[in-house]
């Protein structure tokens, strides 16, 4: 006789696991049959069942609560691990089938980090593989639909980095401007007196940007206060920003791989005697659900290969 034909014989139907697993997981009859859209009376029905099959009590049942039995919570724990082992193959094969990798970033790192490296990362997947690029602002970056996301990119602190956090570009910040700029304020920009900076246009951006380097933790690393300057006009977007300060407008912060285009373009140059580093990284954030995925893992590899420094 086949293991097939004794898991069938032998196991109770998918329906009564389901209701198990939901009353078990959400502790009440009614709200589990409101999740499985089912009446009340067919999740009682597939309990007694089970408690019937196996020949003891699985749930306790009271006028106020529902709590399992020993013998329940162990049918429980197996049962979760059997559905989410399921559910995750059932996923894979999905995302498999479709050849895609999900990459969610702020707009900033979508522009500034991965337009530059996104021609080699298709070459790397193959043309076949869709890369699908979901643009959103740090702080939504948690609520967004795993399900949709199979890597993120994000700064991340060094006590966050492991099997599904992996630092690719560690943080070196600079202070960056236009050759015509510098040409015009030469006399101050070439000096190792950070604070004779202070008196020049400094663009400032109004969002918050989380984790990311400001002026006054910039200066700070020097032991020079940064106060609010008389010049510098304010920008709500830091590509808006990067513009500005190529247009001449004033002193700008640069990040490691950020502004490539710009050193490139000889749009910005840098000053290198000022600069400040972090423990911080940015990070591929992989989606666990995801990790064993071949796209996926040939776009971590792809990352990890085309990390360092830039400038």
């Amino acid at each position: 006789m086949s293991l097939i034909h004794n898991y069938r014989h032998s196991l109770p139907s998918i329906s009564q696991l389901a209701a198990f697993e939901s009353v078990g997981r959400l502790k009440s009859f009614t709200r589990a049959a409101t999740e499985l859209n089912v009446a009340q009376p067919n999740i009682s029905r597939h309990l007694k069942s089970l408690e019937e099959e196996f020949g003891c009590q699985l749930i306790e049942r009271s006028p106020h609560s529902v709590e399992l039995t020993l013998d329940g919570q162990q049918l429980y724990g197996a049962v979760v691990a059997g559905l989410g082992q399921i559910a995750n193959v059932i996923q894979s094969i999905k995302r498999g089938s479709r050849k895609s990798v999900s990459i969610a970033c702020s707009q900033e790192v979508s522009y500034l980090w991965l337009l530059q490296r996104n021609e080699d990362l298709q070459a790397h997947l193959g043309n076949d593989t869709l890369i699908r690029i979901l643009i959103a602002e740090y702080q939504y970056h948690d609520s967004m639909d795993d399900e949709q996301v199979d890597i993120r990119i994000l700064w991340r602190e060094p006590s966050e980095f492991g099997r599904y956090v992996i630092p690719i570009q560690s943080e070196e910040v600079f202070i960056t401007c236009s050759p015509e700029f510098y040409q015009t304020h030469s006399s101050k920009l070439d000096t190792n007196d950070i604070s004779d900076l202070l008196d020049l246009p400094h663009l400032q951006i109004t969002k918050r940007y989380v984790n990311w380097m400001t002026w006054p933790s910039f200066y700070g690393n020097y032991g020079v206060r940064y106060e609010t300057p008389v010049e510098g006009a304010v920008y709500s977007n830091y590509i808006y920003l990067l513009d500005a300060a190529a247009g001449g407008k004033g002193l700008a912060l640069g990040w490691t791989g950020q502004i490539e285009k710009y050193i490139e373009q000889k749009r910005l140059l840098i000053l290198n005697q000022f600069r400040a580093s972090t423990k911080r990284s940015i990070c591929v954030v992989i989606n666990p659900d995801s990790y064993y995925e071949p796209a996926v893992q040939s776009a971590v590899e792809f990352f990890k290969s085309s990390a360092g420094s830039f400038v």
